[in-house]
């Protein structure tokens, strides 16, 4: 506001006015910020970090005053205080660390500015938003193993798999399967780092097999907590076998005493007392001319041969 004024003086000196006017020039301010937010590359894990840098400017033509940077994931409110025109702030703040309730990702964050005028009027919000993507780690790892080792005819063996989740993340659903057990479970969920072993029988181990060795093989699947499969992870374990084989032999004959012109009468039994099928059993006894094949003797059974020698002789 402007106010002008006039006064004068009579011929009779007496005074005149004083006469104002007033007049009115308006002004008006252009109040400006900005703000600018800036992180972490990224993509970033599971356990990762992530550090924010804000930064305000005042691109108006006034001085702003309780200039404030609010970020509700950072869980901040700071009053920068005062910024005279072209003057830049800068607030830092961190996140994290990263875990599995931020998947699926990307992790956004929003950030806003306020300040007041010299007429006490607002500026803003002013708002800047960055974004992080997020990547995931899912591994397991699957060991196998079988006791007895080695094995031999008629063992039931017992493997025990064992199964762990070696990535970042918890795992659902892991199943595991083998196709030579004939089995497939699903163990529930698996936490980062932890363990689960199963055992399952298998057997007995029969001639079938032979020579060996006996080959399984052990897989796994999980879930993530974005719905994408992990494996199949597979694992597979060689189970050496031995044989034992065995064969007795007992001979028996005539009580004797014998004299001259007697026979003697002689039984030769071969059995076989070991663990495998044998072929080519052959008995001999050259007193008695006998070379035998008898073929073939499984395990359990017997053989039995007769034979004489004599008459006898002085």
């Amino acid at each position: 506001f402007n106010t002008a004024g006039v006064t004068g003086t009579t011929p009779l000196d007496t005074p005149v006015g004083p006469v104002t006017d007033t007049h009115s020039v308006p002004v008006i301010i252009e109040p400006g910020l900005d703000i600018e937010k800036t992180g972490t590359v990224g993509p970033v894990t599971i356990g990762d970090m992530v550090y924010y840098t804000i930064t305000v400017e005042n691109t108006g033509n006034v001085t702003l005053t309780n200039v404030t940077v609010r970020d509700a994931k950072l869980g901040l409110v700071q009053n920068v205080g005062t910024l005279v025109v072209g003057e830049v702030a800068t607030v830092t703040g961190s996140y994290g660390p990263v875990d599995e309730g931020d998947l699926p990702g990307p992790i956004v964050n929003h950030a806003s500015v306020t300040a007041t005028t010299p007429i006490h009027t607002g500026v803003g919000p002013q708002t800047s938003t960055y974004t992080v993507t997020v990547v995931i780690h899912p591994n397991l790892a699957l060991t196998k193993t079988a006791s007895p080792s080695p094995a031999t005819i008629g063992d039931a063996v017992d493997y025990t798999i064992t199964v762990q989740n070696t990535g970042d993340v918890t795992l659902t659903n892991v199943t595991v399967s083998d196709a030579r057990l004939g089995w497939s479970q699903n163990v529930g969920i698996l936490p980062v780092g932890q363990t689960i072993a199963v055992t399952k029988r298998y057997g007995p181990v029969t001639e079938a097999y032979l020579p060996g060795p006996i080959d399984n093989t052990a897989s796994v699947t999980g879930t993530t907590p974005i719905n994408t499969e992990t494996g199949p992870v597979t694992a597979t374990h060689s189970l050496p076998l031995t044989i034992l084989p065995n064969l007795t032999l007992t001979k028996t004959g005539s009580t004797g005493p014998v004299t001259i012109d007697d026979l003697v009468y002689y039984t030769v039994t071969a059995h076989n007392t070991g663990n495998v099928t044998l072929t080519n059993v052959t008995v001999a006894d050259p007193k008695l001319g006998l070379n035998q094949v008898v073929g073939v003797l499984p395990v359990g059974q017997m053989a039995v041969l007769t034979g004489t020698y004599g008459p006898v002789s002085d």
